[in-house]
């Protein structure tokens, strides 16, 4: 089972949260909709070890494949840096 997730990964606690509310805020998003209301609950939204729990979690439930939706183009380049460098790696 594959599952998109959007992404969003800093170094520091809470600054990928604040992040993704912004971007939410931004693209003017109807929080009703699932995706988008349980962003911060269910995406990989945090820091690179929390990412990394996020995903183990994931793994246990039987998830095989994860789709990093990584936007926006913003935050793309850190957030990619920072799950190639420190979030892959804990599962190859």
């Amino acid at each position: 089972m594959a599952v998109p997730f959007l992404t969003m990964v800093s170094e520091k606690e809470g600054t990928a949260a604040r992040r993704a509310e912004l971007y939410m805020e931004r693209g003017n998003f109807d929080r009703t909709l699932r995706f988008f209301a349980d962003t911060l609950k269910y995406g990989l939204v945090g820091t690179p070890e929390q990412c990394t729990e996020r995903i183990r979690q994931y793994l246990q439930l039987g998830v095989t494949q994860v789709i990093f939706d990584v936007r926006p183009p913003s935050n793309a380049l850190s957030t990619l840096e920072l799950l190639c460098d420190s979030v892959i790696p804990q599962f190859t």
